[in-house]
């Protein structure tokens, strides 16, 4: 089958399809597009410049904020948790150079999990309501 009988047999199934007829002319190529720095293919330093606005925007007056202060935190569980993580850390530490006995161990797992056990309640929120938009943002 040839491009031509190809062809025709498309328009004939459109045409029969959707009650259209379609025309055996090729469409044209749509012209590239022309941009303004590049009339000839090639950026044009000293055109841009003559077309530059001499006048600052608004984003050349931009000053960014000054850094937000690290505060340390207000909730006292918080504290309670950082002071018994560092507490299980440091007797971990320990207990790798110097022999203890046997308890201080088990205290500093128990410390470190009751640590992140208060850190994650500090941290989590306490109520999380249902979104009603299915979590669609604009």
């Amino acid at each position: 089958m040839s491009q031509d009988d190809f062809d025709a047999r498309f328009r004939d199934l459109v045409d029969d399809e959707f009650g259209i007829q379609v025309s055996g002319d090729p469409v044209p190529e749509p012209a590239p597009p022309r941009h303004p720095y590049r009339p000839d293919g090639v950026f044009s330093f000293d055109r841009a410049l003559d077309d530059a606005d001499p006048t600052p925007d608004e984003a050349d007056r931009f000053v960014p904020p000054d850094p937000a202060v690290p505060r340390l935190p207000r909730n006292p569980i918080g504290w309670i948790a950082a002071v018994l993580l560092v507490c299980a850390v440091l007797a971990g530490i320990v207990r790798a150079f110097v022999a203890l006995p046997g308890w201080t161990m088990v205290g500093a797992v128990i410390c470190f999990g009751l640590g992140l056990a208060l850190l994650l309640v500090v941290v989590l929120p306490r109520h999380r309501p249902e979104p009603m938009d299915g979590g669609v943002r604009l």
